[in-house]
């Protein structure tokens, strides 16, 4: 049997794919969690100082990766997990609301004000949803973290893996997806265990 390190490695070279993504892409895979997620300290769309254990103020978390020029999934995971975030939420506790973090891996490109511009463009709440970039070497530690795949081919062009990681209110994960074509009743489900208290 294979090591849990070699496992989710396995799992992240098999969804490396180039965008725009293939056609025929098979279902995510989801890997139950329940460690603590690796820190992330990086910067968000406004060029403030972000840390995920203390931004995240006790609420859960649906944390992705992106870059703000792909022509391929990017958009729809992003759109997905503000559905399931939202879907998720108890009215009578705002805590319990997911906040969606999506980390680009383009940090060159995905410079803060890159960032402000794509929630604008694609209407969302800075509430709801926090995008995130950095020195490129820090971005690098995070993306390695997760064990997430990015490569760029000599005429810049990006391929990379997916994964949305469901981290609970107490900070530690609860699922993760490998791959774009995400269940989203699975994925509902998940944020709702993460939300609860």
């Amino acid at each position: 049997m294979r090591s849990r390190p070699s496992l989710l490695a396995a799992l992240a070279l098999a969804v490396l794919v180039p965008a725009p993504a293939l056609a025929g892409e098979p279902p995510a895979t989801r890997v139950a969690e329940k460690d603590a997620p690796p820190p992330i300290e990086l910067i968000d769309q406004d060029g403030k100082p972000f840390a995920l254990e203390t931004a995240r103020n006790g609420r859960p978390v649906l944390l992705t990766f992106i870059f703000t020029r792909c022509p391929g999934p990017c958009p729809y995971v992003v759109e997905m997990s503000l559905t399931a975030a939202r879907k998720a939420a108890d009215p009578k506790d705002p805590k319990s609301k997911p906040l969606v973090v999506a980390v680009s891996f383009d940090p060159a490109h995905d410079t803060p004000p890159v960032l402000r511009a794509y929630m604008k463009e694609r209407r969302i709440k800075p509430g709801e949803a926090v995008l995130l970039t950095g020195d490129p070497n820090a971005v690098k530690e995070v993306v390695e973290a997760y064990g997430v795949n990015v490569q760029k081919d000599a005429a810049g062009e990006i391929a990379h893996s997916f994964q949305t990681v469901v981290i609970s209110r107490e900070g530690r994960m609860v699922a993760r997806y490998f791959g774009y074509n995400v269940d989203e009743e699975a994925l509902l489900r998940d944020a709702k265990r993460a939300a609860r208290r």
